[in-house]
């Protein structure tokens, strides 16, 4: 689903009218089957799969599971994850419904935007719901914890937590190996930071026999640069060994723990070393400009 500059957006938009809903905006254009745009906010997270299935049959009046197109993956102005597809569902009379979808990916919620028109205007609406969606203003801050893609453990299970998400090895508790993924953090350090790691990222249930080995230097195959630590001990009586992999692209950092029965820990290394290989860094904002930049949107 292709996309258009801010310039494009603005005047694509100029003469549709807004009327603001419950839970966010609705646009229609001037021009008879042209268009119309919803924008959703704080749609809770889910797959998108699920999302459009309950607005096809909830808002579209859909008879059956809608068929979603090819998905196109972006990273928004302020640096979110976004999708964009287009969706066909049966409507109640039989009738042909084509939808254009777009969800950009929050913290704890989205935003979706999805538009309908008559067929002859649907490649110029894709291109506006891509636009909306790319220059939403979802505004959750650059500076922050987030989420970030990799390639979770294979056949683990996922055990989401505050601000980090848990695997347990497939075979748990039989084989006693728990991976932590850390959301990422920002590099510069506060104290309102170093109180957060204290609280969220340390392991205290991880005693230590000895201090730690020294850190190991290495470099993903992405450019992320970090190192890992192994440090020797116990839980609970029983021999535990921490491998403690930190990883940094200047912006943030990247925390990823493995947590195993140290007769089974070696073993293991090759699953944390795939994950660790595979973090994709945080994407970069691109929403630093001037005021005067926008002085034609105002015109």
């Amino acid at each position: 689903m292709p996309g258009m500059t801010f310039v494009e957006l603005v005047k694509s938009l100029r003469g549709w009218s807004k009327t603001t809903t419950v839970d966010g905006v609705q646009l229609v254009s001037p021009e008879p089957n042209a268009g119309v745009i919803h924008v959703h906010e704080k749609v809770p997270l889910r797959p998108v799969t699920a999302i459009v299935a309950e607005l096809a049959r909830t808002e579209w009046g859909a008879r059956e599971a809608p068929v979603l197109g090819p998905a196109t993956l972006f990273v928004t102005l302020e640096g979110e994850h976004a999708v964009a597809l287009v969706v066909k569902a049966t409507g109640r009379d039989g009738e042909t419904l084509e939808r254009a979808v777009a969800y950009i990916v929050g913290d704890e919620y989205g935003v979706l935007v999805e538009g309908s028109s008559g067929p002859e205007h649907a490649e110029m609406l894709c291109r506006r719901v891509r636009g909306i969606t790319e220059y939403y203003f979802l505004a959750l801050g650059e500076t922050r914890r987030r989420r970030y893609e990799y390639d979770p453990p294979r056949g683990w299970l996922a055990l989401p937590r505050a601000h980090a998400v848990r695997w347990y090895h497939p075979e748990h508790p039989r084989t006693g190996a728990m991976m932590q993924v850390f959301d990422a953090r920002p590099t510069e350090i506060n104290p309102a930071e170093a109180e957060d790691r204290m609280l969220f990222l340390d392991n205290t249930s991880f005693v230590r026999n000895e201090p730690p080995n020294p850190p190991q230097s290495f470099q993903t195959p992405m450019g992320v640069v970090g190192n890992i630590v192994r440090s020797e001990g116990q839980k609970s009586g029983v021999p535990v060994t921490l491998l403690d992999a930190w990883l940094t692209d200047g912006r943030y950092g990247y925390s990823v723990q493995l947590e195993a029965r140290s007769a089974e820990v070696d073993a293991l290394i090759p699953t944390l070393v795939a994950v660790v290989d595979s973090v994709r860094p945080v994407p970069v904002s691109r929403a630093r400009v001037s005021g005067t930049s926008l002085i034609h949107w105002a015109e």
